[in-house]
């Protein structure tokens, strides 16, 4: 799961030296963490295409739902708790 969050695979593989884990136990699932993420770039890359089409206005709202989600992410994280 760190594979998909930002940093997380360098910490993981950090964490995971740092606690003398060795290789036989941490290497399938870092295979298994590197297969699934790039099945899911390469299919969520796919939809995108047959959603949007491969035009500008694909780039477009590509790059608008970036910068949504980013705002969105940073506007939760500075409102003061209830």
């Amino acid at each position: 799961l760190a594979r998909f969050a930002p940093a997380g695979r360098s910490i993981v593989s950090l964490g995971a030296g740092a606690t003398h884990r060795s290789v036989r136990d941490f290497l399938p699932w870092s295979a298994l963490a590197g297969l699934t993420w790039a099945i899911y770039s390469v299919a969520l890359g796919w939809l995108g295409a047959q959603w949007l089409g491969a035009t500008w206005m694909a780039t477009a709202v590509s790059v608008a739902a970036l910068f949504g989600a980013g705002a969105g992410a940073g506007y939760l994280m500075r409102r003061r708790p209830a």
